[in-house]
């Protein structure tokens, strides 16, 4: 008997200290040290149990099959720095599809969310990702690196979108001085979009702060090779190729590709290949970028640069008359091609930057202290489509036959399979192709097509009939639309049916205008095309309408009724701003748009496009989780406004100009308050913030002149240039915390008078 217990016990202790190894069905099996998932099931558990318990962080991952994960929500694996992942991800070659984060509310969104020293992820494919976030940092492979990570021989398809800043291909940020990035062998076709700030194809910036310029062991350090990128990457600014935003990094890309559509809407700050903003250490050697923009933004800002090395690069042009630079803000001078040239793409080779001061002085033999930049050109005839070809050609070169970059790489074929498009006749001057491959966006300049559509004006009626077929014609402006001249009569439009659509500027400045008459067939209704149309009270919109661009019923003040058709799939922004006094009906018959609380919702969003006076934020979180900008911008009828707590982000000039109101609430789960919000807001006597309030941004209370006091939160970390400009009544400031806490607050320039009333206060 004491045998049997003695091998009892022994059979527990060994049992105790053998390697963990179990499966869960067949999902997911468990070893001493890591995982091995099978099915999405399995890889949703696995990520649960790392991002709930610590213990799990630094496990390996293996996947050992395709994974699916149509129907599955997305939280990322190391899901906040808590919970950073430091393990290895081993993909074995296999692919996992269909990833969607069903608009996440958290930052750091991607496949792994915060990375720790350690961590690596290789031979792993995402195909028809969809991540979506309000918040900033969202990826598709990394979204924040915070130590040492890898990755290599992986490749990311679908969708990456962030309403706020950081949009990568692979990989968000790197977040602190001892970041330390390495990506290898890797390839991105996607649509990666940041709502503010920083878009590109490999990593979207660096957050680690400002270091010590003179000491480059403070600084992150990012090295990709082989690594080739395409898609469409688009931000306000700081878009680029290969990085976005840099501050203080020691930069290296060699033997990388982009054949991306970058676009933007502020001409400043971005980059064909880099858009660099602040003093960086900047090495690129053997890479091409095919792109209408400069190479840089700037070297830098500051008269310390360290070092740019630009060696045997390509910088492929494909629009004409273009000039290029190497930088479009550059101390050291701008560089131009040959404008005489019709087709242009320059050759940026042995290009060296080094050891400037304030002054910058020309190399010669006599002189080797300072050198600029050396730019060799290669200006060869061609059409578009071959130059578009060659630098194919030279891309493919750069990488293994069938390797993952390689497979990546293809002519584009455009829409209906046309690789080469003859010129079509257009009423805009520019027609769109989509690639049915990778969804890259071609536009081309083509022949605008002469107006059909007649017009009439009868002074006795004060009535403007149109008649025609198609289109309207021209892009046309508010001085060249052909019945300028009687815009302040006309009262009663007539479009008869055959006319396809409403051109821009087409009522700008009716004023008197009281009737309309929209028929069937009318597809679109193109910007400012009702601007300050100030009697306007009734508008029916035809079950034809597909799409109503930005501003298109701005500055109309009387608006009494409007619907939007189930045929309606996308609006523009500002559609209804400045609407003034207005208190519409808004009727709602389309998926994309919903009303609720006499507000606008883009129900994919989740976002709050237009409210009016007496609008209702709503306060149901599986309808509303953003108000957008400028959203009830110029509303001088509303007098009080709730955001409620389903809500977490705003947007920028949300209530500016709302001259009326008195009284605003923003609810606890709001945290930062964007631009200008309450900027112009006259009669803004009270106002309640956030108890977890951590960002009051630049010109936030502008010109509140009747703002008296406020109360700021513990959690505030920082107050933007001028948040409290002309707040010339306000005498009354709480902070909810200590000298010490206070101290620690960012304040930019132009808020003064916070400064000194808690300085008053203190004392």
């Amino acid at each position: 008997m004491k045998k049997f217990l003695f091998t009892i016990v022994i059979l527990i202790i060994l049992i105790s200290v053998a390697p963990m190894a179990y499966a869960a069905g067949d999902d997911y099996s468990m070893q001493s040290n890591g995982f091995t998932v099978y099915t999405a099931d399995g890889l949703m558990d696995v990520a649960e149990m790392i991002n709930s318990n610590t213990a799990y962080s630094s496990y390996d991952i293996h996947i050992a099959n395709d994974i699916d994960m149509s129907g599955k929500i997305w939280v990322p694996i190391g899901k906040d720095a808590q919970h950073a992942y430091s393990g290895v991800i081993n993909g074995g070659g296999y692919t996992v599809s269909n990833l969607s984060s069903a608009h996440y509310e958290e930052e750091n969104l991607a496949f792994v969310g915060v990375a720790g020293s350690g961590a690596y992820v290789k031979a792993l494919h995402f195909k028809n990702i969809d991540f979506h976030s309000s918040k900033r940092c969202v990826s598709g492979v990394i979204a924040d690196v915070t130590g040492v990570a890898t990755i290599t021989d992986c490749s990311v398809e679908g969708k990456i979108y962030t309403g706020d800043n950081y949009a990568g291909g692979l990989v968000g940020v790197v977040s602190t001085a001892s970041s330390e990035l390495t990506v290898e062998d890797c390839a991105v076709n996607a649509e990666i979009y940041a709502a503010n700030h920083s878009a590109a194809g490999i990593i979207a910036g660096d957050t680690a702060g400002e270091q010590n310029e003179a000491d480059l062991s403070t600084f992150p350090t990012i090295k990709a090779s082989k690594v080739f990128v395409t898609g469409n990457f688009e931000a306000v600014n700081r878009v680029a190729s290969f990085m976005g935003y840099n501050n203080c990094v020691n930069v290296s890309f060699e033997n990388c590709v982009s054949l991306a559509t970058l676009k933007y809407s502020k001409a400043t700050e971005n980059g064909a290949f880099l858009a660099v903003d602040n003093q960086s250490k900047i090495y690129l050697h053997n890479c091409i970028v095919f792109s209408d923009l400069h190479a840089f933004y700037n070297l830098s800002i500051t008269e310390s640069v360290q070092t740019v090395e630009f060696k045997n690069c390509y910088l492929l042009k494909d629009k004409i008359g273009k000039k290029a630079t190497i930088a479009t803000y550059n101390k050291y001078g701008y560089y131009q091609y040959d404008d005489t040239q019709t087709y242009k793409y320059k050759v940026i080779a042995d290009v060296v930057v080094d050891g400037v001061g304030p002054q910058f002085t020309p190399f010669t033999e006599a002189n080797t202290a300072y050198r600029v930049p050396i730019i060799k050109y290669d200006l060869p005839s061609g059409t578009e489509s071959e130059v578009f070809e060659k630098s194919c050609n030279i891309a493919s070169d750069m990488f293994e036959e069938d390797s993952i970059q390689e497979s990546f790489i293809h002519r584009h074929i455009w829409a209906e399979g046309k690789e080469e498009v003859a010129p079509t006749y257009t009423s805009t001057g520019i027609t769109v192709y989509e690639c049915d491959k990778c969804h890259a966006v071609k536009r081309v300049e083509t022949p605008l097509k002469k107006s059909t559509f007649e017009w009439n004006f009868d002074k006795s009626t004060k009535t403007l009939t149109i008649s025609g077929e198609g289109s309207m014609g021209e892009l046309f402006t508010p001085n060249t639309i052909p019945w300028k001249e009687f815009r302040s009569e006309i009262v009663t439009v007539v479009i008869e049916e055959g006319i396809e659509d409403i051109c821009d500027y087409a009522f700008y400045d009716c004023i008197r205008l009281k009737n309309i008459t929209i028929p069937s067939g009318v597809t679109l209704i193109r910007s400012h095309a009702f601007h300050n149309c100030k009697s306007l009270t009734t508008v029916v919109l035809p079950e034809t309408v597909k799409t109503i661009q930005d501003h298109a019923f701005e500055y109309c003040p009387r608006l009494e009724s409007i619907n939007i058709p189930a045929s309606v799939t996308k609006m523009g922004y500002g559609v209804f701003r400045f609407a003034k006094e207005a208190t519409p009906v808004i009727t709602s018959a389309s998926e994309e748009y919903v009303v609720d609380g006499n507000c606008l919702i883009e129900k994919s969003t989740k976002t709050v496009i237009a409210g009016f006076a007496h609008s209702t934020i709503p306060t149901d979180a599986e309808l509303v989780t953003a108000v957008g900008r400028c959203a009830f911008q110029g509303c001088t009828g509303l007098e009080e406004i709730t955001v409620p707590s389903n809500v977490k982000s705003i947007g920028v000039y949300l209530f500016e100009n709302c001259t009326n109101l008195k009284k605003a609430t923003i609810s606890e789960n709001t945290r930062a308050i964007s631009d200008g919000v309450f900027s112009g807001c006259y009669n803004l006597a009270e106002v309640t913030l956030s108890s977890t309030m951590t960002r009051v941004s630049k010109l936030t209370f502008n010109e509140c002149i009747s703002l008296k006091n406020i109360t700021l939160p513990t959690t505030m970390v920082w107050v933007g240039n001028s948040a409290f400009k002309n707040c010339t009544s306000l005498d009354t400031i709480i902070y909810i915390g200590n000298s010490a806490k206070w101290k620690k607050v960012d304040v930019d320039s132009g808020n003064e008078i916070i400064e000194e009333i808690l300085k008053y206060k203190r004392n």
